[in-house]
Order: structure tokens, then sequence, then C-alpha cells
């Protein structure tokens, strides 16, 4: 997920996020995962994300590492 510059501190991203889990729950999914840059592994673990694993390389991006929420 990216959000634009512009859209930056409006809460945009969580309630995309919130909104996707509201989703999955309604159609009784159990898991919701991610490859988070290293940068935005805070913000996952605010909305209850946790780290799985170690850092991977994604090319041209960066550093990265699996999150998932259980639902």
């Amino acid at each position: 997920m990216c959000i634009r510059d512009s859209s930056r501190g409006m809460n945009a991203g969580k309630l995309v996020v919130q909104e996707a889990l509201r989703v999955l729950k309604k159609e009784n999914s159990d898991l919701l995962w991610c490859n988070a840059r290293e940068v935005a592994l805070g913000f996952y673990t605010k909305l209850g994300f946790s780290i799985e694993g170690d850092f991977f390389d994604v090319k041209n991006i960066g550093p990265h590492k699996v999150m998932y929420v259980k639902l």
C-alpha cells in the first residue's frame, strides 16, 4: 500500500487497513499478511500486526519484513 505524499497525516492508510480488516472478518477470513517496508513497521504494529521472520530485500525498494494479523 502506498499513500500519496499530499494525503499523508490524514489517516488514509489507517482507514484503508481498518476497512480491509472489517471486510475480511465479515468474509470469515482468518489472516491478513503483507510485506512491510522497514519504515512502515510501526504503522502496521499500531494496527495490530505482528512481525514474522528476518528482513528481506525487495529490489529497487529496500528492506521488508512479513507482517500479519489474525482475524
